[in-house]
């Protein structure tokens, strides 16, 4: 029997004001933009598109300082810092890099992952990290790599989205743990949630039908958050799920 899910619709722009904040510019450090950022420490990791990962000092804010650069083979546009461990996404090779990062001015980089056999175009849409276990989806694949032994890390489960049976073929859109370590997968049709119980043999926990509340003709859904027993589905509207 599969979990029940309970969708709320939430039409609310929340709009934030702060305060008028120093800042410094720091796009001339490295050869391509700053896409994102993971902060440890006061030490900023950043995805750096062409220049890889670069690794920023802002003890002091006004004054930051570049400690590392470290090329990873591709467009570096996505970060995660998890422990001693940053896990970065190369848009343009459908790899996630596992980076040491326990001295920060000299990050090594691990092991490349893949889902091993991905189609023309494809790409992690999303990714996420637990415990010892990074999820992941492309279009038409889910992932989920066992990272106990970050320098060899190994594949335990993937699932190809036209392999779903009893539903319509479908395209994986994000992923994401939630605090107890349960997967969830979004497509541009279904909710589906794992359990992690058995890594190697992941089956479906639980199955919701989004498409009404929350797709589009243009979007699907991009950004999944968990908070505490609830979901937040982020696309053209934002869904409240009570898992």
């Amino acid at each position: 029997m599969y979990r029940k899910f309970r969708l709320i619709v939430i039409s609310l722009l929340l709009i934030i004001s702060i305060p008028s904040l120093a800042f410094q510019t720091l796009d001339k450090w490295g050869k391509g933009m700053f896409l994102d950022v993971q902060i440890k420490d006061n030490i900023a990791y950043c995805a750096n598109g062409q220049s890889g990962l670069v690794v920023v000092d802002m003890t002091n804010p006004e004054d930051p300082s570049r400690l590392a650069e470290l090329p990873l083979g591709g467009e570096a546009d996505k970060i995660k810092v998890f422990g001693d461990l940053a896990i970065v996404r190369l848009k343009n090779r459908c790899s996630l890099a596992i980076v040491d990062i326990s001295n920060p001015h000299y990050p090594v980089r691990l092991a490349m992952v893949s889902d091993g056999r991905h189609f023309v175009d494809d790409y992690f849409l999303a990714f996420d990290v637990f415990d010892n276990f990074i999820a992941a989806c492309t279009p038409r694949i889910f992932v989920l790599f066992d990272i106990s032994h970050p320098a060899s890390p190994k594949l335990m489960c993937r699932i190809a989205s036209d392999q779903m049976s009893e539903i319509p073929p479908i395209n994986f859109s994000s992923v994401c743990f939630d605090d107890r370590g349960d997967i969830f997968v979004s497509s541009d049709w279904y909710l589906f949630s794992f359990l992690l119980n058995d890594p190697e043999a992941l089956e479906i926990a639980g199955m919701c039908d989004i498409y009404e509340w929350v797709v589009s003709d243009s979007d699907d859904i991009s950004t999944l958050v968990p908070v505490g027993n609830t979901l937040l589905l982020l696309a053209d509207q934002l869904v409240s799920i009570d898992i």
